[in-house]
């Protein structure tokens, strides 16, 4: 396992790069009006979300590293926000506290830590502690406030690319050792683990007392929450890379095989499947009026609304005077796609392979603005 699995699945599929210094699929996240994401030179960019037309040299509110200092790497995982600072991890295999206002590591609060290997996974803000696994395959807890270590590192068998996830009081995520863990967020003691035959890079989706995630042996698992004991497994066409969603009804996981698979949430059992005609590696995007799913294909990323119920097309919205309208069933946004999707009030963000952050209105079918990062 390692970095040239990655690689390999990429080449396999031929539809991205790989893992590198030079690469990188962060998601975004936005607070207090702007939207935060990595850039695929290494650099953690601040644009602003709020104004539809801007000349791009306006959009950028800062970098940093500056536009024209070394870049971090690469950054593959999502940033975090809270309080006033952008906590996100890098390929150089450290992790960093950004005061979000200006972008930079200067001010009171904000910090920078090393960890043994390159962060590839997302990082996580949760009782005071930036969370987050490096490639040495260790998993990290440091106080949000300083950096320095909230307990020592958690040792697992293997790399660790899984975003970790916090429900309550417990920490989950998958290695490449083919496990996954829970530990108390408190001290970093092991609640429990779970094995499987092959490793993991998703990230679980803990919902209702159930962690589901999927693995690269081509299973999609639900698991107690408390106890990890496997309550099911399902087993689809290829790997699942993604985080799958649920609203605790169903569970839906897209997967490389190219099908997005609706599970009952307490059986494992089909509901239904879609085929997105391509490998479908960002995460299902499940919202108020639809779910929203990602495929990668020949003539680029293809965007998908669904229908949550039952898979079909067109999901059906109320617009601003209560009219109901169907919202288009796909449309390209281009390049390759492994960076989960975001939405908020009503806009849809999309950060591509080709170096390109897109904002769409996705009932409309408009795309609001995009910004080319290739050069920061």
């Amino acid at each position: 396992m390692g970095l040239l699995l990655l690689a390999g699945l990429v080449v396999l599929l031929g539809c991205g790069p790989s893992v590198t210094a030079q690469g990188g699929w962060s998601g975004v996240v936005l607070g207090e009006g702007a939207l935060y994401v990595g850039s695929r030179g290494g650099k953690l960019l601040a644009l602003d979300a709020q104004t539809e037309s801007l000349p791009p040299a306006e959009r950028l509110l800062w970098s940093f590293p500056s536009v024209a200092e070394k870049g971090l790497g690469s950054i593959y995982g999502t940033p975090a926000f809270a309080d006033g600072r952008v906590y996100v991890g890098a390929y150089n295999g450290r992790v960093y506290s950004v005061e979000a206002e200006r972008g930079t590591v200067e001010a009171r609060g904000t910090w920078e830590r090393p960890t043994g290997g390159p962060v590839v996974g997302g990082v996580v803000v949760a009782k005071g502690r930036v969370l987050v696994g490096s490639s040495d395959g260790r998993f990290y807890s440091l106080d949000q406030e300083s950096g320095q270590p909230a307990w020592p590192p958690f040792e697992t068998g293997d790399k660790i690319w899984s975003t970790p996830t916090v429900s309550g009081d417990i920490v989950y995520f998958g290695s490449l050792d083919h496990r996954v863990y829970a530990l108390r967020i408190d001290d970093g003691v092991e609640v429990w683990r779970f094995q499987a035959e092959g490793g993991f890079v998703a990230s679980p989706e803990v919902v209702e007392g159930k962690a589901y995630v999927g693995a690269l042996d081509r299973r999609l698992y639900a698991l107690d929450a408390a106890t990890g004991r496997k309550v099911w497994e399902f087993t689809g066409g290829n790997w699942f890379w993604a985080k799958p969603a649920s609203d605790g009804k169903l569970v839906y996981a897209g997967n490389v095989d190219g099908f997005v698979y609706a599970l009952d949430a307490r059986t494992g059992k089909e509901a239904w499947r879609f085929d997105t005609k391509g490998p479908v590696m960002a995460p299902p995007l499940l919202t108020a009026t639809g779910l929203i799913v990602a495929s990668d294909r020949k003539d680029g990323v293809r965007l998908w609304f669904l229908n949550p119920e039952n898979g079909k097309e067109k999901m059906p919205y109320q617009d601003q005077e209560g009219k109901e309208r169907f919202s288009p069933s796909f449309y390209d946004v281009g390049g390759g796609l492994r960076a989960p999707l975001s939405m908020l009030d009503g806009v849809l963000y999309v950060n591509g392979l080709d170096h390109t952050i897109t904002a769409l209105d996705p009932f409309r079918g408009v795309r609001q603005w995009s910004f080319s990062t290739s050069s920061k």
